[in-house]
């Protein structure tokens, strides 16, 4: 493929046939239209599953143009201030960017400020039926970032 003088010559050297075998292989880049359609699907799906989902940098999954596309890889590609994400980033629509900065990636990041209001609501709740009660480390609450 390519419109280089080796590509050229390489062609030239094809039958009919042969072109045509060649041009029809699924050959170049995936579109951000289709990578961003299987990503938003994803997320779809696992959030059916888990309303609290978000995808990491090692998540994988299946495609139609691949049965294990790192999907988070590629979405962690244009993620940041770093020169190759801004680079990919500039490829992408406007449209494609917000698409891509809606998606529910990376680990979610409480500040202390958070936790601790979160940890203060549930004693306070949990002290309105039992005046002593005392958290225990095995102790599981809601939060709006973990409902589990």
């Amino acid at each position: 493929r390519g419109d280089g003088k080796n590509a050229q010559t390489l062609r030239a050297r094809l039958t009919a046939a042969q072109l045509k075998s060649l041009e029809a292989l699924p050959y170049g880049s995936l579109s951000a239209e289709d990578a961003l359609a299987a990503l938003e699907a994803e997320v779809a799906r696992q959030r059916e599953q888990d309303p609290t989902w978000r995808m990491t940098k090692r998540h994988v999954m299946a495609t139609a143009w691949d049965p294990a596309w790192q999907a988070g890889t590629w979405v962690s590609h244009r993620h940041g201030e770093r020169r190759q994400a801004q680079a990919l980033r500039a490829r992408l629509t406007d449209a494609e960017v917000k698409r891509l900065d809606a998606l529910p990636f990376g680990e979610v990041v409480v500040s202390a400020e958070d936790a601790l209001a979160a940890v203060e609501s549930e004693v306070a709740r949990q002290r309105e039926q039992d005046p002593n009660w005392r958290m225990p480390q095995s102790h599981v609450m809601a939060t709006a970032w973990d409902p589990g």
